[in-house]
């Protein structure tokens, strides 16, 4: 039920062989309403409740991942599938998203020496390198905090549209409060009011500065499901709703 509810459903595979190539081709349940990114684009920036929405859900998937010990490492708009749009007017018809591309997901048993992968840099935390190489020093809940650095990223441009960062210097600097620390700052608070004139509480700017921290002070999912900012109700549908 937790799969259906929140990933994308996998059906099958098969092989089609054409001279020396053989491809694999993946069955999977198929979204019309496309992904949050291609939503942003053609609708522009959610509102509050809508993020609030959609990113509780998307930590809800990513709770259910990282107590089965297994990282995202990919987590943005453009993996996370709507599989309802709201109505509205009508909370049973809110918002509901999957979370989808599992290409460079990972089991996370034990660390031995540098991993790498092709991650997306926009949503990468500061303490990966632009090469997509984690510290040799890793822990296991530490690809965790990666997923939540990439969750506060896309909280962020849910609500905006823009990415709170422009470089990966910066976000180093930013989370060791360097000297553009006070102006990102406020640069981001001005950015989302300025979208919001109906206003953000400040449960949201909390949510989101937060996560934006050195990895050891990066809250995981189960700690971020009890923040503020959720516990107006009503939040999202429950399970038993949803699969009906």
């Amino acid at each position: 039920k937790d799969y259906c509810n929140y990933f994308v459903s996998f059906f099958g595979w098969f092989t089609f062989t054409r001279g020396s190539l053989t491809y694999v081709y993946i069955i999977m349940e198929y979204l019309r309403e496309g992904s949050l990114y291609k939503y942003l684009e053609d609708n522009g920036a959610l509102d509050e409740t809508s993020c609030r929405q959609v990113v509780h859900q998307i930590l809800q998937g990513l709770a259910i991942m990282h107590r089965a010990g297994i990282a995202h490492r990919d987590l943005k708009p453009q993996n996370i599938l709507i599989s309802q749009l709201p109505s509205p007017g009508v909370f049973e018809l809110g918002w509901q998203i999957k979370l989808a591309d599992f290409g460079i997901t990972r089991t996370i048993e034990s660390r031995n020496g540098y991993s790498s992968v092709k991650v997306t840099v926009a949503y990468q935390a500061p303490e990966v390198d632009v090469g997509g190489y984690y510290p040799r020093s890793y822990g296991l809940t530490d690809f965790f905090r990666v997923d939540m650095w990439a969750l506060a990223t896309t909280a962020y441009q849910l609500l905006c549209t823009e990415m709170p960062f422009q470089s990966h210097s910066i976000k180093s600097e930013f989370v060791a409060r360097g000297p553009c620390y006070n102006a990102i700052t406020q640069r981001y608070q001005t950015t989302l009011a300025a979208r919001h004139p109906e206003g953000i509480k400040p449960e949201a700017y909390q949510f989101i500065s937060e996560l934006f921290t050195v990895a050891e002070n990066r809250k995981l999912t189960q700690d971020c499901l009890q923040h503020a900012w959720f516990q107006e109700k009503p939040m999202i549908l429950d399970t038993d709703t949803r699969m009906e």
